[in-house]
């Protein structure tokens, strides 16, 4: 992992989805499902296919509304299109973006139960492809007399300030 801020970002959200999708299934939302044919030497085969896309979409307007979606959306930011263009999809938002990731974490899946180690493959897909031929690189340096009103400030060019408190920085050099 090279990046702790998004994959804590991206799995906060996720975590906070997988509780409410398990919440909609407990009070009575089926998940749909596809029967599927394929054939084999001998008898047909049939597989059951859960269309988690599908009810992940009919939720997506209380999904995005969770208070990590719009930390998540925040921190993935641009990277968003790239995900989308592997996934196949087009656009460069973030809360597509997020909608793809949570559709690939619960590809096949029967219930909503979080999957850390599927979240994890995922992360790193999405990490592999915003960080594909770039390294990201942290500075740890004091600005003394300098207090930040917010978490980050973007610089531009893919260039932020943040706080001590909110990189993934040795004990040291986080200052009060």
């Amino acid at each position: 992992m090279r990046n702790r801020a998004l994959h804590d970002a991206l799995r906060d959200f996720a975590l906070e989805a997988a509780a409410a999708l398990t919440e909609e299934v407990r009070g009575g939302a089926e998940l749909p499902f596809d029967v599927l044919e394929q054939p084999g030497s001998g008898a047909v085969l049939y597989r059951y296919r859960p269309l988690t896309s599908e009810f992940i979409a009919e939720r997506w307007e209380t999904l995005r509304s969770l208070p990590s979606a719009h930390r998540a959306a925040k921190t993935l930011g641009s990277g968003a299109a790239a995900y989308l263009r592997v996934q196949g999809a087009d656009g460069v938002d973030a809360e597509p973006a997020l909608r793809a990731m949570l559709e690939r974490l619960y590809e096949d899946a029967h219930e909503f139960e979080f999957p850390e180690e599927r979240f994890e493959r995922v992360y790193s897909e999405v990490e592999e492809t915003l960080l594909d031929g770039h390294q990201h690189l942290t500075f740890v340096v004091p600005v003394h007399g300098l207090r930040l009103q917010t978490a980050h400030v973007p610089l531009g060019a893919g260039m932020q300030l943040a706080g001590g408190e909110v990189v993934d920085a040795p004990p040291e050099a986080v200052w009060p």
